[in-house]
């Protein structure tokens, strides 16, 4: 069985049917009306084989436009350190000369013709004709025994695991090719080479066959055509284990090419796969090298990516902050007063409360501590569900109009605040003087604002705010029974799971009753867990049976009512 060879590219191009496998030598080229495509297509005739072509094929010339772009872009990326990075290539190309005239001898001037004439377009269809040839042989020695039939079936199975070397290694050459088209006719011509002297010679050797399995396992684990590193330690390895390829290839030509008495005197004294298990050795740490190298760009790209998208973050949230602050500040301008500053306020609210009751004769100071240790207090800040706490009880500095209670809401929202809670306080008498009753919805609207500032995510809802917006304009917001404004709250109330709201001299809002009832509403109602703190003066108008009132309309363990005068 043999091949004949056309000694160039030109002439192959010119005889659409020069191959012919057959017993002997063909002295006239095998010529064809078949266009090639049907040719090749009815060359893989072996189900496993074919199936083993086809991916060859699809894999050994990339059509694909994100692929070849991959692959350009890998070779631009430090372009002015690929000549040091191919050496090892360049290597392998300039011992071609050294190996031609090396093998010359062993092999016919048509064989040897494939070093420089072969394309991958020649290695296609010199492995389509010859699985056809040996399938063909097989099938016409079925029913007898014949060496034939053998040569035919140990064909096939070469060239099943001739086509999974080639699937596997043509990725790293077609990597190489982008670096320098020659490179591709180099590795391209060695394989055909290697590909037409062992089915010529007929040494279709289970060594060397188990040998194509481990250069397949070897170097499939770079599947370089579908993602590609770039750096130029990678283009090192790579160029490193292309040349190993094509060394390896002249080594099975060697082996191939060896007269029989040779082969067996070598069987003996040194045998041939020594060689060859060295180049596998060697690939063996080039494909880990590739391997190490790839890890160390997949941990610089992934830190890269982290931070550019800490960037992406940090600039989302600039830009939400920015939507965010311009919403909130045209929703102040309606919720609370023109320059209102509630941090100021309540510095010069608390200096007051504390100039007015400390360091009186007789008159204990406020303090926060004996507050926290009271029972009821605990009762309250422990409680697992909603709870209202009325803080209530006499003054004894008769001069002010102020409640000597009203620093337990200030002190208390400074704590909460620093244990990152969130906090909603409100004021309703700020001056010794006794003013005009505060309407509920002025008070609602400051609760309401404080919310909103906690949590300006909830503005980014177009729907929401413009629907917010809207209600806050209507002329019903400020009706008697305060209705618009509690459904604001209690919807709010639910973005969040607990919320502290610190009233301050509740007994100085207008509407009083329907306001505490709207309150009580909330704590019944809201899944928020809402802890509610009301401080009023034992002589103002939360009187006891107000109170009791108040008690009868809510669970017990929902209320909690405490009494601290300043005696």
């Amino acid at each position: 069985m043999g091949v004949q060879l056309p000694p160039t590219k030109q002439e192959r191009q010119k005889q659409s049917g020069w191959l012919q496998l057959s017993g002997e030598v063909q002295t006239q080229p095998l010529r064809t009306t078949e266009p090639r495509p049907q040719r090749i297509r009815k060359a893989l005739c072996d189900r496993s084989a074919g199936v083993a072509m086809e991916q060859t094929l699809a894999i050994s010339k990339p059509e694909n436009k994100d692929a070849i772009d991959r692959l350009r872009r890998f070779w631009r990326k430090g372009v002015e350190n690929n000549s040091v990075a191919c050496e090892p290539a360049q290597d392998a190309l300039l011992e071609q000369e050294a190996f031609r005239l090396r093998i010359s001898k062993r092999i016919t001037k048509e064989e040897l013709g494939l070093l420089e004439n072969a394309d991958i377009g020649l290695l296609r269809e010199l492995m389509a004709k010859c699985l056809s040839e040996a399938n063909k042989q097989e099938e016409k020695h079925r029913e007898r025994k014949s060496p034939m039939r053998s040569v035919g079936r140990k064909t096939a199975a070469f060239m099943n695991n001739f086509s999974g070397f080639l699937e596997s290694y043509s990725g790293i050459v077609e990597v190489m090719r982008f670096a320098d088209n020659q490179y591709g006719g180099l590795a391209y011509g060695t394989l055909s080479l290697l590909l037409i002297v062992a089915v010529n010679k007929k040494r279709m050797e289970d060594s060397i066959d188990a040998t194509l399995l481990t250069m397949q396992t070897q170097f499939s684990r770079l599947r370089v055509i579908e993602e590609i590193h770039s750096s130029s330690e990678m283009k090192r390895y790579i160029a490193d284990v292309y040349k190993l390829g094509i060394e390896f290839s002249r080594e099975a030509i060697f082996y191939y090419s060896r007269p029989a008495y040779q082969r067996v005197w070598e069987a003996l004294s040194k045998p041939p796969r020594l060689g060859i298990d060295q180049r596998i050795a060697e690939i063996t740490r080039g494909m880990t090298e590739i391997d190490n190298e790839r890890c160390i760009l997949d941990s610089k790209r992934l830190y890269e990516m982290q931070g550019k998208l800490q960037q992406v973050e940090v600039e989302v949230k600039e830009a939400n902050a920015r939507v965010e602050g311009k919403l909130l500040g045209k929703l102040q301008a309606k919720l609370v007063p023109d320059g209102y500053d509630l941090n100021k306020a309540l510095e010069q609210y608390q200096t007051t409360l504390q100039e007015t009751f400390s360091n009186i004769k007789h008159l204990p100071d406020f303090d926060m501590d004996t507050l926290l240790q009271k029972g009821e207090y605990i009762r309250w800040k422990q409680c697992k569900h909603s709870c209202i706490m009325l803080l209530r009880g006499e003054t004894a500095v008769r001069t002010t109009d102020l409640c000597w209670l009203s620093l337990a809401p200030i002190e208390m929202a400074r704590g909460l605040q620093r244990n990152k809670e969130i906090v909603a306080l409100h004021c309703c008498q700020v001056s010794n003087l006794m003013g005009d009753p505060v309407p509920a919805y002025t008070v609602l609207s400051a609760i309401i604002y404080q919310l909103l500032r906690a949590k300006p995510a909830r503005l980014r809802d177009q729907r929401w705010y413009t629907d917010i917006d809207a209600t806050i304009d209507k002329p019903a917001w400020r009706q008697r029974r305060h209705v618009l404004p509690f459904e604001v709250l209690a919807t709010l109330l639910n973005d969040f799971q607990a919320v502290y709201i610190l009233l301050d001299r509740a007994d100085q809002v207008k509407d009083i009753s329907t306001f505490m009832e709207g309150l009580l509403k909330i704590v019944r109602t809201s899944s928020c867990r809402v802890k509610m703190l009301i401080v009023a003066p034992s002589d103002g108008r939360l009187k006891p049976e107000f109170v009791r009132s108040l008690q009868d309309d809510i669970e017990e363990k929902k209320f909690v009512s405490m009494g601290w005068d300043q005696t």
